[in-house]
């Protein structure tokens, strides 16, 4: 009874074997069967393949569109898209780029500005177009023109009391602007701005440029270009300083107690670098020599304001007012004449005397006598020559009135030089 089961055992087992022996000849020979069939079907001309092609977007009739309108293609000109065929294996594998052309028609555009054009194809008529990364383009189109812009600063600043900031002074007033026509018409201005904080002495700085409009808002467009991105700003830090005008004196006879001398105004505001004004405690405007003011006198002259200085109030002349007080005038004629002949010459003095004015006080004034005046004309300076000489007289007061009385205008004797 077990040889029976045993030898049925065996024959399962066989059939099983033969089974899965069979199974695996099945799937091989599909497999060779499906390679024959791939093979035959890639040999064959009659199987469809897709390929992608990149190719350049041209734009056609420009210029029509130029002689209509005056406006030219200002962008877009690199476009690319990608351009996907389909045809016959042996056909679309000889086709490369350059058989495909990607053109927008731009005759058709009525106005200026972004415009969306649709993309044309043009491709083997073996072959059909199924896709395209892009079905249209969108090119900037209008008049390109270039404007000379104004240049702007707009800057922020603190600074000390008593000190002005200029106003700003740029390396150039304008800048180039190149782009479509109905953008730069948008422009107002290409704008630094500046944000200098405390400011303690002159700015000297670099600032990027950018283009605003009547608002001062920025207008950015990638279809504009500037000539020049930067500019060179200075802005000149000044001090402002009261100085008091003031005269000088030729020979030192005025004071408080002899004569009283106003200048109007008798303060200036001034502007000027701090490095100029630091140590400027006044301004001088005439230097008087007291022996030509005879009687009280006024008189204008002009404020010289050193280089670099400005006055605020815009003033240009002075008044200088001049008052004797405490002293008298008095005429002395003097006869007794001292010529010097440094020069060798033969001179032969002309004028037997001279009315010499003094001024000083009453109480010295009084007691001045002729013989405490000298007279000298000295011929140092005529070393040659011949005839009548006008030559100069110098005055000269004995010591005890010398400072306080002295002579009124100026004295000259004729000599006769043989």
């Amino acid at each position: 009874m077990s040889d029976k089961r045993s030898k049925a055992d065996e024959k399962k087992a066989g059939k099983r074997n033969s089974e899965r022996i069979l199974d695996f000849v099945a799937k091989i020979a599909c497999l060779v069967i499906a390679f024959f069939i791939w093979f035959y079907a890639m040999s064959t001309d009659v199987v469809s393949l897709e390929r992608e092609f990149t190719v350049p977007v041209t734009f056609e009739n420009e210029t029509e569109l130029f002689e209509n309108t005056g406006w030219s293609v200002l962008s877009g000109k690199d476009n690319s898209i990608v351009v996907t065929l389909k045809g016959k294996r042996n056909i679309i594998n000889q086709v490369t780029e350059s058989d495909i052309y990607a053109f927008a028609d731009v005759s058709k555009i009525d106005k200026a500005g972004i415009q969306v054009i649709d993309i044309k194809i043009s491709a083997p008529t073996e072959c059909e177009v199924v896709n395209t990364s892009s079905s249209s383009v969108s090119p900037y189109i209008d008049k390109r023109v270039t404007r000379n812009i104004p240049v702007k600063v707009i800057y922020t600043y603190e600074i000390t009391s008593g000190y002005q900031l200029d106003e700003p002074v740029t390396n150039i007033s304008e800048v180039a602007v190149t782009g479509p026509e109905s953008e730069l018409q948008k422009i107002s201005a290409a704008q630094a701005d500046l944000a200098l904080g405390r400011i303690t002495e002159t700015v000297n700085t670099r600032s990027a440029l950018i283009l605003v409009d009547e608002g001062g808002n920025p207008i950015t467009s990638k279809y504009v270009s500037m000539a020049t991105k930067n500019v060179n700003i200075t802005v000149k830090l000044y001090a402002l300083k009261d100085v008091p005008l003031t005269v000088g004196y030729k020979h030192g006879y005025f004071n408080e107690n002899n004569a009283r001398v106003t200048v109007t105004p008798n303060v200036i505001t001034l502007r000027g670098e701090p490095s100029v004004l630091e140590n400027m405690d006044k301004l001088e405007v005439a230097v008087l020599d007291e022996k030509k003011f005879v009687k009280n006198s006024t008189q204008t002259v002009l404020i010289n304001i050193p280089d670099g200085v400005t006055a605020m109030t815009g003033e240009t002349t002075a008044t200088v007012n001049v008052e004797h007080l405490n002293t008298d005038v008095k005429h002395i004629t003097v006869s007794h004449i001292t010529l010097l002949n440094s020069g060798g010459l033969e001179c032969e003095l002309q004028t037997e005397s001279l009315n010499i004015i003094l001024r000083g006080p009453h109480t010295l004034l009084s007691r001045v006598k002729e013989e405490n005046i000298t007279l000298t004309a000295d011929m140092k300076n005529y070393s040659s020559g011949s005839g009548v000489m006008v030559v100069p007289v110098s005055v000269k007061l004995s010591s005890e009135f010398e400072g306080s009385v002295y002579e009124l205008e100026t004295y000259n004797v004729t000599v006769n030089v043989k």
